[in-house]
């Protein structure tokens, strides 16, 4: 479970997964949603906000699928991933590149965590204000690391009044 403190929106602790068959086929052999998952799919977290390092990405397509995977692999969701790269220096955070539901985002910060989570907070302030100049709904916001994006993960749920997750995989 996820769960989110009593913000500003009262948010309460929700199922991200529910116990119910989740498809079946019907006769033409079609995969289909079960009855039961149609109708739990209102009560679910719908729009996830992703914040990740570990996305392949216009900075860098080598980095691992796993993040990649899970987004595919989670259809009855609608996702938008940020994917956060760092590069030494002292500041600035610029868009390199936005495709589909993802996007490329720079950020400068000194090397061996100096100052980090000051660099991580003006990160976090680009992402609240990226999300409301689209006017994006979000659910949940999911950072997939607890120590850099579970940081920035929180600021931005708390701001947006959702539920946030950060989760070590």
């Amino acid at each position: 479970m996820l769960s989110a403190g009593h913000g500003r929106s009262g948010c309460r602790l929700l199922p991200l997964a529910v116990p119910v068959r989740l498809a079946y086929s019907d006769s033409s052999g079609e995969l289909q949603a079960s009855p039961e998952r149609r109708n739990r799919r209102r009560l679910l977290v719908k729009r996830v906000l992703h914040i990740t390092a570990d996305h392949p990405d216009a900075y860098s397509a080598r980095k691992t699928e796993a993040v990649l995977n899970l987004i595919e692999g989670s259809l009855a969701f609608e996702h938008r991933v940020y994917s956060i790269n760092r590069r030494n220096g002292l500041g600035g955070i610029r868009e390199l590149d936005r495709s589909g539901n993802l996007v490329t985002v720079i950020y400068r910060a000194p090397a061996y965590g100096i100052l980090l989570e000051t660099f991580l907070r003006g990160l976090a302030d680009w992402i609240i204000e990226d999300v409301r100049k689209l006017g994006l709904t979000v659910d949940v916001v999911h950072g997939h690391k607890i120590c850099i994006e579970g940081l920035v993960a929180r600021r931005v749920a708390n701001a947006l009044g959702c539920l946030h997750g950060p989760r070590k995989h």
